[in-house]
């Protein structure tokens, strides 16, 4: 028999994935750049709270519960997503009325068909599955849009949100290219790839305390400047 295969990259490939991950969690637990929650909006407010939320579901959920109620767990998840989505649209500005409409009926479209096939177990099976699919991708990129019209997200948390949107459609892609020998790796892809959603909706939720039409990162830097100022 010959020597197991033993890639050389393999343990570089998994500590740099460990250095990834570490540096996505960080950025979701960096809090706030400018708490704000004083003077929000009640709908910013709880537009806050249920991204925040949310990144307790897919950060947590699965790891509490585990893999053995993997269909409840995915419906707690889309649930919470859905109406966190629904939320977060209507209180970004910068595009009208309809565009809001159409991005909450994809929303609502691709939750509702999603469940109706059972959950990811089952998602990948028929026309449903099909129509999830492209039904929740497509309500995520018009919020990736309003983020960029609304003026309050960083091109940075922008970015995050579009890595997040393609993800589960690269997955199945390298899950079948690489997983007969690079089992492994693909864990770990699988591992760094799934936190750029919560890392997406931890910095909406910290960046959306900024008024409308800036970015938190610019009002905290003025307001640096400003105390600068005075100190000097």
């Amino acid at each position: 028999m010959g020597a197991p295969f033993r890639p050389t990259w393999l343990v570089p490939a998994l500590a740099g994935a460990g250095l990834v991950n570490g540096w996505l969690l960080w950025m979701v637990l960096r809090g706030p750049v400018r708490p704000r929650a004083e003077t929000l909006p009640p709908g910013v407010a709880w537009a806050r709270r249920l991204l925040y939320a949310n990144v307790l579901v897919e950060l947590l959920l699965w790891r509490l519960l585990g893999r053995g109620a993997a269909v409840p767990v995915d419906v707690v998840t889309v649930l919470v997503g859905t109406v966190t989505l629904v939320q977060l649209v209507r209180v970004v500005s910068g595009v009208s009325r309809t565009f809001k409409l159409a991005a909450v009926g994809l929303a609502l479209i691709g939750a509702l068909s999603y469940l109706a096939v059972g959950g990811s177990r089952a998602a990948g099976l028929g026309l449903l599955g099909l129509v999830a699919g492209l039904a929740a991708l497509a309500s995520v990129l018009m919020i990736l849009l309003a983020q960029r019209r609304d003026g309050r997200w960083s091109d940075a948390t922008i970015g995050f949100g579009r890595i997040a949107a393609i993800a589960p459609l690269l997955l199945p892609l390298l899950s079948v290219a690489l997983f007969a020998r690079f089992a492994v790796g693909v864990m770990a892809l699988e591992a760094a790839l799934s936190m750029f959603s919560p890392v997406w909706l931890a910095r909406t939720a910290h960046e959306l305390a900024a008024p409308a039409g800036r970015t938190a990162e610019k009002d905290a830097e003025e307001v640096a400047e400003e105390n600068g100022g005075r100190a000097g």
